[in-house]
């Protein structure tokens, strides 16, 4: 639902304005599900002798979907003011919210464990942003234009994001990693004849550690962007145009794993003290092969990864532009 009033006063344009949307969405990612075989060498391929297979296995027996409902909403007030012939400043504020409405399962263990709300869908409804500009035609025939501008600019994390939390719940699906002798003999005709016939958990093997999607301290992204600007028109088909930028962003928005160790197993000397997080008698000699779960602080998880707001960003830029128009109708 989308709505724009606009008022003329004397010199000045007053414009007012909301903008909302509510979707829905139902994904289908069988993500990992199908099974990945890892052979050591191309003859180990062709003797059909993989030394390592990984499958993410819907523990329902098929693959879970995910709904969601997402809200959007915003509003805006800005005022153009025609303060001469030359120049025109206009300023304005946007307000905007963002609220996933579809809250996964509580996981009363990872709670526990990490002091973390696994029942917590994201949202942020204070996403205020003023912004202002300032336009100075140089002449009386426009041919020099000198422009100020400078505002914030919100945006969204991708509804994918709230995806996988819906559906690393810890709850729905095991990552089985099979090493050396437990390795099926792939058939792949079989696995293309019948997808249930492919490799799952072992029988009799306890379900492996879960992976789990958590939201932890989300703030939508906020830039703030500057510009200075300067344009000429040397004819009516040569126009050319330098500008500076600056952007700013904070609450740049980042996955951190909150059961990896606290500091690694060992470091490497020859790359300047690059942590590794595995202890070195878990790394196969042979292949160099590793298990992330071999990483876990808590044994009784695999990665447990938080949607975090911490990440920053900075950019300068120049521009220049030139456009020359080759014929008029």
């Amino acid at each position: 639902m989308n709505d724009r009033l606009s008022i003329q006063r004397g010199r000045v344009l007053y414009s007012l304005g909301t903008d909302n949307t509510l979707t829905g969405t139902r994904t289908l990612v069988a993500e990992s599900q199908s099974g990945l075989f890892t052979f050591p060498s191309i003859a180990a391929l062709e003797a059909r002798a993989p030394n390592r297979f990984q499958r993410t296995v819907p523990l329902s027996g098929t693959s879970p979907v995910t709904q969601q409902q997402v809200l959007d909403v915003g509003a805006f007030a800005q005022a153009e003011w025609r303060m001469s012939d030359a120049v025109t400043l206009t300023g304005g504020l946007r307000w905007d919210g963002t609220g996933f409405l579809t809250a996964p399962p509580t996981n009363t263990a990872v709670d526990a464990a990490f002091n973390v709300m696994t029942g917590r869908a994201p949202s942020d409804w204070l996403q205020f942003q003023p912004r202002a500009q300032l336009v100075w035609r140089v002449d009386e025939r426009s041919r020099d234009v000198v422009r100020f501008a400078g505002g914030l600019f919100t945006a969204q994390a991708p509804y994918y994001a709230q995806h996988n939390q819906l559906l690393y719940t810890g709850t729905s699906l095991a990552d089985i990693d099979l090493r050396n002798a437990a390795v099926p003999v792939p058939n792949y005709s079989a696995y293309r004849a019948d997808p249930s016939t492919v490799p799952g958990l072992p029988a009799g093997a306890a379900t492996p550690p879960p992976y789990v999607n958590v939201v932890g301290d989300y703030h939508a992204p906020v830039s703030f962007k500057g510009v200075a600007a300067w344009e000429h028109q040397f004819s009516d088909v040569l126009t050319a145009s330098l500008g500076a930028h600056y952007t700013r962003t904070h609450n740049e928005y980042q996955y951190i794993d909150l059961n990896l160790r606290a500091t690694p197993a060992f470091t490497l000397d020859n790359e300047n003290g690059r942590g590794v997080w595995v202890p070195a008698s878990t790394i196969s000699a042979a292949t160099g092969t590793t298990d992330v779960r071999n990483a876990s602080a808590n044994p009784a998880f695999a990665r447990v990864v938080a949607l975090e707001s911490n990440g920053n960003g900075e950019e300068v830029a120049l521009t220049a532009e030139a456009n020359f128009i080759l014929a008029r109708e």
